[in-house]
């Protein structure tokens, strides 16, 4: 704690935006996904060559740069263009919107009847 005690609030404060950043990305993939992420990450340069190529896929769905740049509009102490910004929104969204169709398409299935349809 006594490192922190030295660092200005406004930077405690980035630090702490950054993180939810990095958090809402990570959200994006499943828990088992994440803790996959995790242990591929722990083996390091040790992995094999499929192993590097879940990685890549893995890492493919965190939207890297959708991340950077809403880790760069929080950094930036002028607006940044709708391109960046914008484009992060539309792709949550849009993520959600296709997980909710598929939620209900599957559950919708789930009882329905050929006769019922």
């Amino acid at each position: 704690m006594g490192l922190l005690k030295n660092i200005p609030v406004f930077r405690l404060l980035l630090i702490a935006e950054l993180a939810l950043v990095l958090r809402d990305h990570y959200l994006f993939l499943t828990p088992p996904e994440r803790k996959r992420l995790r242990q591929l990450v722990v083996r390091g340069p040790r992995m094999t060559a499929d192993e590097r190529a879940e990685l890549r896929l893995l890492v493919a769905k965190l939207e890297p740069r959708l991340l950077a740049g809403a880790a760069t509009e929080k950094l930036s102490p002028v607006p940044l263009p709708n391109l960046i910004t914008k484009a992060k929104e539309r792709k949550i969204a849009s993520s959600r919107r296709q997980a909710s169709v598929g939620a209900s398409r599957s559950a919708g299935s789930l009882g329905a009847s050929p006769e019922g349809r």
